[in-house]
């Protein structure tokens, strides 16, 4: 009698389990965030959510995207790019919707909050600066846009590499989770890397404040051997010139009405590794790019060597492929927009820098291009299979003593 009862039981809980998850299915549909398709396929699963204000239960209702296993834009370009398209244009899409519909939607029963999908990221095991950079500009966009960003999902999943990279970039401050009042650094657990968090720009202020922190960096790893005065000096030049060009040309006014004083931003972040005597500087801006701007200059229209291939270039394997010849004709000149003999010398100073260290390396992505230039070694350009928004550099300097 009590088996029987047991049996009865069971069944009758494994039918109200059913009928509630067909129910909920159910719901879910009629508030369009379920297709007939997802029901068969997909069960809502319960994550975690962190928007810095302490951890939260959410359901997610769409399968989620899983990031790269390495985002790097020198050891997994392809990947890397094609991930960060795709991100890009998600986000757009979000930002086309009201605030109130990005990140969490409430459903009424019981008041558990939903998530409609979400880009994972615990299987992720190493993200490079230069991508960490991009991603940290693209959320910070989206909050610029809407005011939210989605929150973090499950952080307890990540790996313990890939979350390392961003908190020791700033990445939770610059999307707005955690709030960063000053510029921060950031040491490793050896004690032999510093990391600057990343500074977000629109000023001469900011640009100032870049590059004293930038310089304290190189100070970290002078210690007790001082560099060479030629290379302190040629240190400060590049960096105030490249970062002043950043400045005047990612954004020209033609485009200050339709993007808006909080889209023309740039980021920099940038690490000393005191052990290797290695300086590492990223410079990001999301502006018209180093392609974009260099045939609109006065100047260049007259010497403009890629016009003629760019009309007759039939290749469809890349959207712009001579772009990797402006940025290499940009490193090699020196010239300006202007034509002043004191500006537009940012990229050509960084790249002789190099030469005066004996190592090092500067790469340049922007738009359908990439440039990387090493002492002593050939320059390497090539088109890129998706472009990116605006500009990257990625400049590593072997800084050698004065002993």
């Amino acid at each position: 009698m009590r088996a029987s009862i047991r049996k009865r039981d069971r069944s009758l809980a494994r039918r109200s389990a059913r009928n509630l998850r067909n129910r909920t299915l159910r719901r879910l549909k009629k508030r369009a965030v379920l297709d007939a398709k997802a029901t068969k396929s997909f069960q809502p699963f319960f994550v975690t959510t962190w928007s810095g204000q302490g951890v939260k239960k959410a359901l997610c209702i769409r399968k989620p995207q899983f990031a790269p296993t390495i985002i790097c834009l020198s050891s997994n370009r392809e990947i890397t790019l094609k991930f960060l398209a795709d991100l890009r244009r998600g986000l757009e899409r979000q930002a086309g919707t009201p605030v109130r519909s990005v990140g969490f939607s409430r459903v009424a029963r019981r008041g558990i909050p939903t998530i409609s999908g979400f880009i994972d990221f615990s299987r992720i095991s190493y993200i490079g600066t230069s991508a960490a950079v991009m991603l940290a500009a693209m959320y910070q966009r989206m909050k610029n846009l809407t005011g939210n960003v989605p929150p973090t999902i499950n952080l307890h999943q990540w790996s313990a590499s890939a979350f390392s990279t961003l908190f020791q970039l700033g990445f939770f401050e610059t999307v707005g989770h955690l709030v960063q009042d000053s510029i921060g650094f950031r040491d490793s657990h050896s004690g032999d890397v510093r990391t600057m968090t990343l500074i977000t720009g629109r000023n001469s202020t900011s640009l100032r404040t870049a590059c004293e922190a930038i310089l304290n960096l190189s100070k970290f790893i002078e210690g007790d051997k001082p560099l060479r005065p030629d290379i302190q000096l040629g240190l400060n030049s590049a960096l105030g010139e490249a970062m002043s060009n950043v400045a005047h040309h990612a954004y020209p006014d033609t485009e200050t009405e339709s993007q808006g004083a909080s889209l023309r931003i740039w980021w920099v972040s940038a690490s000393a590794n005191r052990a290797e005597r290695v300086l590492r500087v990223v410079i990001h801006d999301q502006g018209e790019s180093i392609p974009g701007t260099l045939p609109k200059r006065a100047w260049f229209k007259h010497v403009d060597p890629f016009a003629t291939l760019e009309a007759l270039s039939r290749e469809v394997a890349y959207p712009h492929p001579h772009d990797a010849d402006y940025i290499e004709y940009a490193m090699g000149e020196g010239k300006t927009q202007t034509g002043a003999a004191n500006r537009g010398e940012g990229l050509p100073q960084m790249r002789d820098l190099l030469n005066i260290c004996g190592g090092g390396s500067l790469t340049i992505l922007s738009r359908g291009g990439v440039c990387c230039y090493r002492p002593n070694e050939p320059l390497h350009s090539q088109a890129l299979p998706i472009p990116i928004d605006g500009t990257l550099i990625e400049w590593e300097m072997h800084l050698p003593s004065a002993g």
